[in-house]
């Protein structure tokens, strides 16, 4: 993460939301009408453009490769962790913390249902300073909003408590946590004291709601997911961190919390979205959790009283915050040498598939390749949308369709347009209908 700049990746969620405008609305789940003013002008006008286009032009323009997924996904999140906001401020509820808050404006969305409540964004600096400029040029109401600058990996987490307290947070009553999108880009370490700082200011009653990558995908990502890793990786915000859903519940139990839901991205696209859509969205190992702090929950060994011997302290104070002030530091190299490893074993698989590839076809020098072929192969390539990012893509394909039209121009731009894998990307025969109706 580039502490000196705007967060990119909220950008695109935020563009992402934006987008979602253009889905019918069975498939719209929430909505987001300051999203595309975080992403830029030009998706601004994307949207306002596309919102006014025939159907037929809504849809080649969603068709593109990254953007449909990514779009339903984000209003599957987004509904979902909307509806544990509402439930919490029903039940009296009056505390929300947003930890990596991006460019979520659900204090600007919920005003209405968040009056009397205080809602505190924890976030990078640089990201802070471009959203209060754009919702102040916006000029929108808001329920009150506490912002508190932080770096992730570069403050001490057990300091967030007390920081929080400053800016009027009261941990005696209930707190929601929202943890949106931003586990997979922190260090196993960071993850780990996080939770903890979350603990220390969460009461019983309290609630944590979080996002989270599936560990198995990181370690061996089908092809979309490493393509989505390597194009947060060139912004300088790389997939670090991952949970095994079977361990979960243990894992958060022992640390304070008790699991009450772990959903897929799958599962919950099947029970919110209608079928033709949900069958659209591609699984990639994303989860939605919610954990409880309550009395029930375990608290931690090392918060334990009368347990020195078993953490190893011994009864020199100096001593101990000696050891305490080396342990970040070696809990970080043994991150950096997981990540290491983990980056080489990845270069080391990408070699293979390369060696194990065939050899690209030569044409014999009699039957050169003809110009609309050879164009037509240069969109179908993935190395040709990798150079663009997908909302480019999607305007290109919308300009050309409205420009164009027909019915015809419609089945070439399918056609035209590939999932990552390479597969067609065109609605079956039985739901071809249905794309005709506009």
């Amino acid at each position: 993460m580039k502490t000196d700049q705007p967060s990119f990746t909220a950008a695109y969620v935020a563009a992402a939301r934006a987008l979602g405008a253009l889905l019918p609305a069975a498939a719209r789940l929430s909505e987001d009408p300051f999203g595309a003013r975080f992403a830029g002008a030009s998706i601004v006008n994307l949207v306002h453009r596309l919102e006014r286009a025939p159907g037929i032009v809504r849809r080649a323009a969603l068709a593109v490769p990254g953007v449909r997924d990514n779009v339903l996904w984000q209003q599957i999140r987004t509904r979902v962790l909307d509806d544990e906001l509402l439930a919490f401020t029903r039940g009296g509820g009056r505390q929300v913390l947003l930890l990596g808050a991006g460019f979520d404006c659900r204090a600007a969305r919920f005003a209405s249902a968040l009056r009397g409540s205080t809602v505190f964004e924890v976030d990078y600096p640089a990201t802070q300073t471009k959203k209060r400029a754009v919702l102040r040029k916006l000029g929108a109401s808001s329920a009150r909003v506490a912002y508190l600058p932080w770096d992730f990996e570069g403050d001490r987490m057990g300091d967030l408590p007390a920081r929080l307290a400053e800016h009027g947070h009261d941990r005696a009553l209930p707190t929601l946590t929202l943890w949106e999108g931003v586990t997979m880009y922190l260090t196993p370490a960071a993850i780990d004291a996080t939770v903890a700082a979350v603990r220390a200011l969460s009461c019983p009653g309290s609630r944590l709601a979080f996002t989270y990558l599936d560990r198995e995908v990181l370690e061996r990502p089908p092809l979309r997911r490493r393509l989505a890793g390597r194009f947060v990786a060139r912004v300088g915000e790389p997939f670090r961190f991952g949970w095994d859903p079977a361990s979960l519940p243990a894992w958060l139990t022992a640390r304070g919390f008790s699991l009450q839901s772990d959903n897929e991205a799958v599962t919950l696209a099947e029970r919110l979205l209608p079928r033709e859509y949900s069958r659209a969205l591609g699984g990639g190992g994303r989860h939605i959790a919610v954990a409880h702090r309550d009395l029930g929950a375990e608290a931690p060994r090392e918060a334990r009283p009368g347990r020195r011997a078993e953490r190893g302290e011994s009864r020199d104070p100096d001593e101990d915050r000696d050891r305490g002030a080396r342990e970040p530091d070696r809990a970080r190299d043994r991150e950096e040498e997981r990540e290491r490893r983990w980056l080489l074993d990845r270069e080391r698989e990408r070699r293979e598939e390369q060696e194990r590839a065939p050899p690209p076809p030569v044409l014999a020098p009699e039957l050169p390749q003809r110009p609309a072929l050879e164009e037509e192969r240069r969109r179908a390539s993935p190395s040709a949308l990798d150079r663009k990012p997908p909302f480019t893509v999607a305007w290109e394909q919308a300009e050309r369709i409205e420009r164009e039209g027909g019915e015809g121009e419609w089945a070439r731009a399918r056609a035209s347009v590939t999932d990552a894998e390479g597969e067609r990307d065109s609605p079956p025969d039985s739901d071809r209908d249905d794309h005709r109706e506009d």
